[in-house]
């Protein structure tokens, strides 16, 4: 029979648990790069018409607004669509510490997910490669933190530390554990111990993408990217880079929210435009948006993700 003593929190990401804090992407101010609102199909259109594929350049910074950090149970995702095994670090949280939070709000073998930031117990173990740990010994003090270093694979060292800590460890897929096909299953066993407990403590077995949170994290993301668009187009209307009279009257269709007037403008606009001088303007101005989101307590600058 298992108990929450059996169950172990597996994180992977490509942030360090700075002061053992995971941050929710909006609290750390996550960012990403996408095509910009106004002007990203534009941009496409005038290279597609010179048989050209669009380069990589002129995306515009946005924050990601998640609002949840997640986390699989006693297992990790098999590479996949939705999961990356190449980040360089992987949590390890018993499950105890966190169990009886308010922040937790979505328990599933898959997915497991709270909706604030999370301190790490001192039972807390974090994994990476050798070669991370010698590029960050330098930039952060690591003997903070209870870390343990490998070489090859990540799958079968994970395991191997997971099951020397006294824990099952499960295959995961998509969709939970891969192990259940009959229901006498260590890993039947453990789904069910789960959703029972979900359901005594009224936590919801719902997937994130069918929740309220991921519906409203989805709004606060696009609306977001709009204001930064809307940033950017202006960083280069004021850059000299586009003729004044055109200028003007793109910021006063902006200003007036007029989609009418403002399209034509904006093909004009690109039509016209530098491309390589938009290149480096797109750049300057998300250098100068990703130090704005920096935050002086850090002890190592993140990842651009």
């Amino acid at each position: 029979m298992y108990s929450i003593d059996n169950c172990v929190l597996i994180r992977t990401t490509d942030i360090f648990p700075v002061n053992g804090i995971i941050q929710t992407p909006m609290h750390g101010h996550a960012y990403g790069f996408d095509a910009s609102d106004y002007i990203g199909n534009l941009i496409r259109k005038r290279f597609g018409d010179m048989g050209i594929d669009c380069p990589k350049g002129y995306e515009v910074i946005f924050e990601r607004m998640r609002s949840t950090i997640h986390f699989t149970m006693n297992g990790i995702v098999a590479a996949s669509m939705y999961w990356n095994q190449e980040y360089p670090f992987i949590i390890i949280e018993p499950f105890k510490h966190h169990a009886s939070e308010k922040s937790l709000v979505g328990l599933r073998e898959e997915d497991t997910y709270f909706n604030d930031d999370m301190h790490l117990s001192n039972d807390s173990v974090i994994l990476m490669d050798e070669a991370k740990y010698e590029e960050l010994r330098d930039q952060i003090d690591l003997s903070k933190y209870n870390i343990m270093t490998y070489k090859g694979n990540t799958t079968e060292f994970l395991k191997k530390v997971i099951e020397d800590s006294g824990y099952p460890f499960f295959r995961i897929c998509d969709h939970g554990y891969s192990d259940i096909m009959t229901p006498d299953t260590e890993a039947s066993k453990m789904r069910r111990f789960l959703s029972e407990y979900a359901n005594s403590h009224n936590i919801s077995q719902d997937r994130h993408f069918n929740s309220d949170l991921d519906y409203n994290d989805a709004l606060a993301r696009s609306k977001s990217g709009k204001e930064y668009s809307k940033k950017h187009l202006i960083y280069v209307l004021n850059s000299g880079l586009v003729e004044s009279g055109l200028a003007a009257k793109i910021k006063s269709a902006l200003e007036n929210e007029d989609d009418e007037e403002l399209d034509p403008l904006l093909e004009k606009m690109i039509s016209d435009i530098d491309l390589e001088k938009l290149m480096i303007l797109t750049q300057e101005f998300n250098k100068k948006e990703i130090e704005k989101l920096q935050k002086p307590a850090v002890e190592i600058e993140p990842n651009v993700r």
